[in-house]
């Protein structure tokens, strides 16, 4: 089974930009939603026992999304 699940346009299609850069050509966006469950215990302000593993791996598909573009 797989660990994380992707998916283009959904729940959320689209993301947002700053109205100063609407229009800009040069400008490129990525939306990336998180489901909380993955982090965090529901109802609780309290980090579960996989934080530390899936923040790693968020941090790890920014950093080499930054360095692809």
């Amino acid at each position: 089974m797989p660990e994380f699940s992707v998916a283009l346009n959904y729940p959320y299609a689209g993301s947002m930009i700053p109205l100063a850069y609407w229009g800009d050509s040069r400008v490129q966006t990525l939306m990336v939603e998180v489901n909380r469950s993955l982090y965090q215990q529901q109802g609780a302000l309290v980090s579960i026992p996989r934080y530390r593993h899936i923040k790693n791996k968020i941090s790890t598909l920014l950093s080499a999304l930054s360095m692809a573009y």
